[in-house]
């Protein structure tokens, strides 16, 4: 008796067409969701362009002033080093006083506590925010085991975060499921 083949000609030949195809089927699906991470990333860059431009108007330095509270609040240590960029230092020298005052009269206001924190700007050139973030600052506390990041980038990326299913829906359309 002679021994059987593996698989006919035909089913042999049905059985690659099957693969090909798979494979094809697979490529175009990483190619779609490659096409659509570039274009969402490319909305994240535009957006944080946008926001960059903020550092550019009369009223950065407020800006700058509540971004040090928002983090003073959120960060709740009494010694910390504030971090910019390096276009940004004067502007933030102008608000630390100011936002370290008024962070004073919200934890007074709101919990009852009077703080004395000892917030200082870092003016290490070498330690300093990079020319391409957007702007904001960040804080660090306790040799900079604690951080907290109020930068124009963080805060794009939070809301690109929150808000990906949403966006995805409106350019994409809903998934099927």
């Amino acid at each position: 008796a002679a021994a059987p083949s593996s698989l006919a000609l035909p089913a042999r030949s049905q059985v690659e067409h099957r693969i090909a195809t798979s494979t094809a089927v697979g490529n175009a699906r990483v190619k779609k969701m490659e096409e659509r991470d570039a274009l969402l990333q490319g909305i994240v860059s535009a957006s944080v362009a946008s926001v960059g431009a903020v550092a550019q108007t009369p009223g950065y330095g407020d800006v700058l002033k509540k971004l040090i509270v928002q983090g003073l609040i959120k960060i709740e240590e009494l010694e910390v080093e504030v971090y910019c960029r390096q276009a940004d230092a004067g502007a933030a020298k102008k608000a630390l006083a100011g936002a370290v005052e008024e962070y004073k009269r919200v934890m007074k206001t709101e919990t009852g506590l009077a703080v004395s924190p000892k917030v200082t700007l870092n003016d290490d050139a070498a330690k300093m925010l990079p020319a391409t973030c957007a702007g904001g600052v960040v804080l660090k506390a306790l040799g900079g085991r604690v951080v907290c990041d109020t930068t124009r980038d963080a805060r794009v990326q939070l809301v690109y975060q929150e808000r990906l299913p949403v966006v995805r829906e409106m350019l994409f359309g809903a998934l099927k499921k």
